[in-house]
């Protein structure tokens, strides 16, 4: 017995097309986050420089003289320490636009040790602290763990 019946195509099934869709969604995302997380240890690594060489020009000022400078243009004048007060930015790009500091290489001079989140550099200018130079920042570093006034 002969049938000859023709058959209907099989529906082919969308899921997983969706499936794989959404897995390269994801793909996407992680990959997004790592490159950003990548750039803002760039950044956040080269602050940590720029904070490390204007102390160590500050530290040399005072071998010189015997004493912290009044402000920090002492230490580009004649360019005998630094060239220029280098950029400030602590490249905290995974904070909401409210709280993000935007790049300064302007100094806030305070006569204390104070902290007012201007996200620029801070120097003490009197007191027991006199001479303290840090970052004016209240937010934590891309890790977490500790915020910038504490580098």
């Amino acid at each position: 017995m002969n049938t000859n019946k023709t058959e209907a195509p099989k529906k082919k099934s969308i899921v997983p097309v969706i499936i794989v869709l959404a897995l390269f969604l994801l793909a996407g995302s992680a990959l997004m986050r790592f490159a950003n997380n990548t750039g803002n240890r760039r950044i956040e690594g080269a602050m940590k420089g720029k904070l490390s060489a204007m102390r160590g020009a500050i530290q040399a000022y005072y071998q010189d003289n015997g004493r912290f400078p009044d402000n920090l243009e002492a230490l580009t004048a004649g360019h005998k320490y630094l060239d220029e007060i280098p950029m400030a930015w602590t490249g905290a790009e995974s904070l909401s636009a409210r709280t993000r500091h935007k790049p300064s290489n302007e100094v806030v001079y305070y006569p204390r040790l104070e902290y007012h989140d201007t996200g620029k550099w801070a120097y003490v200018t009197a007191g027991p602290d006199k001479g303290s130079f840090f970052v004016d920042c209240t937010h934590t570093d891309i890790n977490g763990y500790s915020c910038w006034t504490q580098f």
